[in-house]
């Protein structure tokens, strides 16, 4: 963890401007071609749920700006961030469920579903995963939905972690598209930065693994 230095800080204006507004998020959706995952994961017996959020924890760490946290009276830069993710129960509830990110897929997809498992077994929704320092990004899959837009619960105006959603997977001819949700805190990142995330998180879907 590093703290920035906000009186030199570039985003200093920005950040002392939105963060004093009603609702400092900013947000976009839009639809991403996971055809080459999709067949990947097929062929492969590999889960396309861990798949995608792996995918999408390496474009976002990939961009400094969606590491960064307010911690306090600081801003930190997190070097490794976790993986909270909503899942659905059999009772048609959910559980928030954490996980450590590891950079090569199968060992993320194994431990990811260690700790899924362990999430979905317990009595309670896991609320307590949302730890106070925000070392995460928070992700949740509605697959039912291909939504053309997605609002998150804001639960408290200065949360400080991504949010991201999936949607319904649909297939367009040969291509299978997947809407995708982002929201961020906009004292430290702006639509460049999400721009930004979207290029890498495609690129890394076209590239497979």
């Amino acid at each position: 963890m590093k703290i920035i230095n906000k009186e030199n800080w570039k985003r200093k204006e920005y950040f002392n401007f939105f963060r004093n507004t009603t609702n400092p998020r900013i947000g976009v959706t839009v639809d991403l071609d996971i055809t080459n995952g999709y067949h990947f994961c097929k062929e492969n017996k590999k889960s396309l749920h861990h798949y995608y959020h792996f995918q999408a924890h390496k474009a976002l760490n990939s961009v400094e700006e969606l590491t960064y946290r307010i911690q306090g009276d600081d801003i930190v830069i997190y070097d490794n961030l976790d993986v909270v993710t909503v899942l659905l129960h059999e009772n048609k509830t959910f559980k928030l469920a954490r996980c450590n990110y590891f950079n090569d897929f199968e060992i993320f997809t194994n431990h990811a579903s260690k700790e899924f498992d362990k999430a979905l077994s317990q009595k309670d929704m896991g609320m307590e995963v949302l730890t106070p320092t925000h070392n995460f990004v928070l992700y949740s899959t509605v697959p039912k939905l291909k939504f053309i837009s997605l609002r998150f619960s804001l639960f408290d105006p200065h949360v400080t972690f991504p949010k991201v959603g999936f949607g319904k997977i649909n297939q367009d001819g040969t291509k299978f598209l997947m809407p995708m949700h982002i929201e961020v805190h906009h004292g430290l990142a702006d639509g460049y930065h999400l721009g930004l995330f979207v290029d890498k998180f495609q690129e890394l879907l076209d590239n497979v693994i």
